[in-house]
């Protein structure tokens, strides 16, 4: 192996260990009580290492949520390989979003906590990349549509209602001690819920539904 390979390599394996120590600290301990220096410990490292692969504790937060996002996306989009069928596409993509959250929860905790707070940071840091994992929905919508297979609408508004609805259902399940549902269950209500709706498949209203709107 060449020596720039190999240094490449060494490279990238103390970042990822870095990281996943990260996500642990910041899950346990949320971003602002957390210190570099407990980040260091965890990883087994000395804290000036740390600032050798990130500038502070904010570049730190923002490559782990980065990373995390990168290998759900890198996951969906091998499971979808040699399928061309639209509703097989998200029906898999959807299987795999959970599953991976769900195997990955401190990841999932900071994704939801921080989601919000550090959404232009992730823009700006990362341009398109941050939101990689809307447009692939995205393309699976619009090309479904393309192909008549779904009716009309908003692809882009819909993919995020749709990773939205992902993360809200798992922390349910997370805050619901009892809900023991399993991805194969979690993924089929989901899946009902955005081919069906909550309308009759009709599309009609029973006369009861109809006096009940009236009052």
């Amino acid at each position: 192996m060449a020596e720039g390979s190999k240094k490449k390599q060494l490279i990238a394996k103390r970042k990822n260990q870095i990281i996943r120590a990260a996500i642990r600290e910041f899950s346990n301990r949320g971003f602002h009580e957390t210190e570099m220096d407990n980040i260091a410990r965890t990883a087994g490292v000395s804290k000036g290492t740390l600032y050798n692969y990130f500038e502070n504790k904010s570049d730190l937060f923002l490559s782990t949520i980065d990373w995390g996002l990168s290998r759900l996306i890198g996951k969906v989009y091998k499971s979808l390989e040699g399928i061309n069928d639209p509703v097989l596409k998200l029906e898999k993509a959807l299987e795999v979003y959970l599953d991976y959250l769900r195997k990955n929860k401190s990841l999932f905790k900071i994704l939801y906590r921080y989601k919000d707070m550090f959404r232009e940071d992730m823009k700006t840091k990362f341009g398109k990349r941050h939101s990689a994992h809307f447009y692939l929905l995205e393309d699976i919508l619009n090309d479904g549509i393309e192909k008549g297979i779904f009716r009309r609408f908003n692809a882009k508004s819909a993919s995020l209602s749709i990773a939205g609805g992902i993360m809200h259902s798992l922390m349910q399940g997370e805050l619901e001690l009892k809900n023991k549902k399993s991805v194969a269950e979690q993924t089929k209500q989901f899946k009902e819920l955005v081919f069906y709706g909550i309308m009759k498949r009709d599309g009609t209203e029973t006369n009861k539904q109809k006096k009940g709107r009236k009052n």
